[in-house]
Formats: structure tokens, C-alpha cells, sequence
């Protein structure tokens, strides 16, 4: 073998040898565990801080109402609809209908309002205009609570029998409806009682998970966020006694009503709570 040959052959096995060592060297260092002042690893961090658990909760108030509202109004009878003229007795009589009306409904405090106003209504024949009647129109704003139905009902009666007696008016009663009106002043505390309601079943909720795992849970956040619900009305309305409309003689002891509320307004909230467990 020649000198030149031979020196190829050493520096070859030099060259493996070299490759080897560094070899070795790299994984040593790679393998070898970590100083103890060395940074944790995110699985670390997340198992010291505990097991990370989110639920989302719900609460729920239903408010009933606190009264009941109507508009009784009155129309023209038949006979005064159908009037070509209105005489200086006729436009008398209307009037003191109206005073006795007001005098009665000023015995309740639970109606206001009572103007009224006629005026004629016409029809049209080959171009030329004339008197067809006269309309009539006053109406009455009507709050009341469960316990005053029947003073409402019997004030009901008495206007109608004055307007019936009179032979110029009629009387015509719409639905009584539940009212909330209130329930805007009471907003912000159906607000605190949802907040409070969901932060006690955010406690219980710890507390059973807790008890699942072994664990000492806690709430560490609540997000509400904008969780309060517009709140809505679910009502089934009775029917209500209407006048009769054609001036036939109406119904004797008129008796309004109130509509079966089944649930009211419902208020509701929710909220995600975050729970730590350790």
C-alpha cells in the first residue's frame, strides 16, 4: 500500500471518529433534564394553577301585575246617528248626559278623562253634500286593581243605563289588560335578585364539584355581561261584554272581566362562571 493510500485510510477513520464523539456530545446535552432554575413548562403552569372548569347559569323571576287597564268609550246610538239635525234640546240633553256621567265616575277614583265631542258626518249625492247623522265620541282611561272589579263593574252598569236612558249614546267596553308599569322603577332590583340568585348557584355548584373531586373549588370569575333579558308578557285575555253597536237595547248588569294572567312578565339573566379547583 502506498503512503498516499495510507493517509486516505487515517484521515477516513479520524473523520468517523470525530462524527462519533460529537454524536454523543449532542445527545448528552439534549436528553439531560432540566435545572431545577429553569422556567416551568405550560403543562406545569396549568397544573399548578388547578383544574380550570366553566359552566353557564341561568335565573329566572316571574312578576304578575300589579293592576288592570281600560278605555270605556261611548258612541252614538242609532238614533242619533242617523239624525239630519241636531236641535238646541238635543245638544242640552247630550250635555246633561255627560254631567251625570262625570258625577258618577268622580265617585271612583280609578277613571279619568269623559270629554266629548259630536260632530256630523255627511254623505254625498250627485256632487251635493248633506247631513247623513251624528257621531259621537268620549272615552275614559280606567285603572284598577283585582279588589275594585266590582265597584268597576257597577260603575259600568250605572253608564250604561244613563247612556241607554238617554237615547243618544251607547256604551262600549274593551278588554281590561294587565299592567307593568311599574316593574321599569323595579328594574334594578329584579337585576340584584337574578345577580344574586346566579352567584349562589355559582357557590353550590363549587361546592358539589368539589366534593366529586376531592377538591377545594372556588368561583373565580362570573361574567354577566349584557345577560339581562328584555322582559316579555305571556297573558291569555278574557273575553270582555261589548255594547251592541246597532242601539239595541244592551245587556243589563254588565260585568267586566279580568283576564287570566297565566305567567306574567318574566325577568331572566345568565351568566358563564369560570371554577377553580385545587
Amino acid at each position: 500500500m502506498s503512503l498516499v493510500q495510507t493517509l486516505k485510510s487515517l484521515a477516513g477513520i479520524i473523520g468517523i471518529l470525530v462524527v462519533f464523539i460529537l454524536g454523543a456530545f449532542f445527545t448528552f446535552f439534549i436528553q439531560s433534564p432540566q435545572s431545577p432554575n429553569q422556567a416551568p413548562t405550560q403543562g406545569a403552569q396549568e397544573t399548578q394553577r388547578g383544574l380550570q372548569l366553566s359552566q353557564n347559569l341561568q335565573a329566572s323571576i316571574k312578576i304578575l301585575p300589579t293592576h288592570f287597564v281600560s278605555n270605556p268609550t261611548l258612541s252614538a246610538s242609532s238614533s242619533l246617528s242617523t239624525k239630519v239635525e241636531l236641535s238646541s234640546e238635543d245638544k242640552a240633553a247630550i250635555s246633561r248626559l255627560f254631567v251625570q256621567i262625570l258625577a258618577r265616575a268622580e265617585k271612583e277614583n280609578f277613571c279619568s278623562g269623559g270629554s266629548y265631542e259630536v260632530a256630523p258626518s255627511y254623505r254625498f249625492d250627485n256632487g251635493q253634500r248633506s247631513v247623513a247623522g251624528f257621531s259621537l265620541h268620549s272615552h275614559f282611561a280606567c285603572k284598577i286593581q283585582k279588589e275594585q272589579l266590582n265597584a268597576y263593574n257597577a260603575l259600568l252598569s250605572d253608564i250604561d243605563n244613563m247612556a241607554s236612558q238617554s237615547g243618544y249614546a251607547i256604551l262600549n267596553i274593551p278588554a281590561l289588560e294587565p299592567s307593568y308599569e311599574h316593574e321599569h322603577e323595579n328594574f334594578k332590583a329584579h337585576q340584584r335578585h337574578l345577580y344574586q340568585n346566579i352567584i349562589n348557584q355559582a357557590n353550590a355548584l363549587a361546592k358539589d364539584y368539589g366534593a366529586i373531586l376531592g377538591k377545594a373549588c372556588t368561583p373565580k370569575r362570573i361574567d354577566f355581561g349584557q345577560s339581562i333579558r328584555a322582559p316579555m308578557m305571556k297573558a291569555a285575555m278574557a273575553d270582555m261584554t261589548v255594547a251592541e253597536a246597532s242601539g239595541a237595547a244592551p245587556v243589563p248588569n254588565i260585568n267586566a272581566t279580568l283576564p287570566l294572567v297565566q305567567e306574567g312578565r318574566e325577568f331572566s339573566a345568565s351568566a358563564n362562571v369560570s371554577l377553580e379547583c385545587k
